[in-house]
């Protein structure tokens, strides 16, 4: 699979359910996530002022996306966790 058919078949909206155990402290964590993935333009005025500001070409961009994370713990109280990249 190429990465044009593995990022367009990922955009949407995601819901994800993990848990993590910490030995040391005899803890269990539980994390649900939503997570959002936009296909974006290659003209997309972010990309191209992006590759501006690292000096790269836009001719080398294959599947510009956008990822939108926003995940809750009970690890510990207000263990909310939000990620735009």
């Amino acid at each position: 699979m190429e990465i044009e058919e593995f990022v367009s078949k990922s955009a949407g909206q995601w819901s994800s359910m993990r848990s993590g155990h910490s030995l040391a402290f005899k803890q269990f964590e539980e994390i649900v996530s939503n997570i959002r993935i936009n296909l974006l333009s290659l003209d997309d005025t972010r990309i191209r002022e992006y590759l501006d500001s690292l000096g790269y070409s836009q001719e080398k961009v294959i599947s510009p996306f956008e990822i939108e994370w926003i995940g809750q713990s009970n690890w510990a109280d207000n263990s909310e966790i939000q990620k735009q990249v």
